[in-house]
């Protein structure tokens, strides 16, 4: 699985995670900064270094994909933690982004929403990248 089969199939870079701080940015207690625009909506996300896809994650609470960039940049927890380890040595991280959409369905003849979970494309997504690798993205310990 490439970033180019997952951009042609619709994700697109929303930005970049650094450890490189921009004059004009604030400086950050853990030194880790995103250029870009983070989306507010739930999707499916996923970080790349140079070629290499490092982490597969999804977003399905308020405030989407700039809320858990916010969650990298200044929250402990263990994955925020690994992936700003991971970044000190990478030093650059591409943010990719697919928002899922919403078909309206018509149910008791009313008209409802109808959406994909993105937590079953985020799995599907790292069953396949095994798959065809042999491996989970490095920063994807587990299977949730």
């Amino acid at each position: 699985m490439t970033i180019s089969e997952l951009t042609f199939g619709g994700f697109t870079q929303v930005g970049t995670l650094t450890t490189h701080k921009s004059p004009q940015a604030l400086l950050r207690k853990h030194g880790v900064y995103f250029e870009g625009s983070a989306p507010i909506e739930n999707g499916v996300y996923f970080l790349a270094h140079e070629n290499e896809i490092v982490k597969f994650g999804d977003t399905q609470g308020k405030g989407g994909l700039k809320n858990r960039i916010a969650n990298y940049l200044s929250n402990r927890g263990k994955t925020n933690a690994a992936v700003r380890s991971a970044l000190r040595n990478d030093v650059t991280y591409k943010v990719y982004f697919f928002e899922l959409p919403a078909e309206t369905i018509t149910l008791f003849g009313m008209q409802v929403k109808k959406s994909v979970s993105p937590r079953s494309l985020e799995q599907a997504l790292m069953k396949e990248f095994q798959r065809k690798t042999g491996s989970l993205p490095r920063l994807n310990a587990i299977n949730r």
